[in-house]
């Protein structure tokens, strides 16, 4: 099965952190509902972000917890994973079982684009590397 990339900006729909058991073990997982931009020109050349689409995103990982922590609906976000079709019967009692196709991300990467953030505040690093330094340094770079 050849590897399908997926890499688009966008903002948070919805997102669930939560920690499921996978082979006995209790693994965390953050679901996020994504709108993923496609921009393209209108008429009058202006760009137009009405080609977005929606996508379900899965991060696994301690990473997970992390993004979870600082993420907000309406964030704007980078994913970058494998993406895949996932198909289901509908329920819907204007659709009843139609087959419906979504397209869902496992996500290697989920990064915060710097639109609507106002401050970033690193953690010092630990060990060696971080003594000897001012506090004004570390927090440069």
């Amino acid at each position: 099965m050849a590897l399908s990339i997926f890499a688009h900006e966008g903002n948070v729909g919805s997102f669930e952190y939560k920690t499921v058991p996978v082979k006995g073990e209790e693994k965390s997982v953050l679901n996020v509902s994504f709108r993923a931009d496609m921009k393209a020109r209108d008429e009058s050349g202006e760009w137009s972000k009405d080609n977005g689409f929606w996508v379900d995103v899965e991060f696994w990982g301690k990473r997970s917890k992390a993004v979870a922590e600082l993420l907000k609906v309406g964030a704007r976000i980078v994913v970058i994973g494998e993406q895949r079709m996932e198909s289901f019967q509908s329920n819907d009692p204007a659709t009843p079982g139609q087959e419906i196709y979504r397209l869902k991300v496992r996500a290697d990467s989920i990064s915060f684009a710097p639109m609507g953030i106002e401050s970033i505040q690193y953690k010092p690093k630990a060990g060696p590397a971080n003594q000897g330094y001012p506090a004004e340094e570390q927090s440069q770079g």
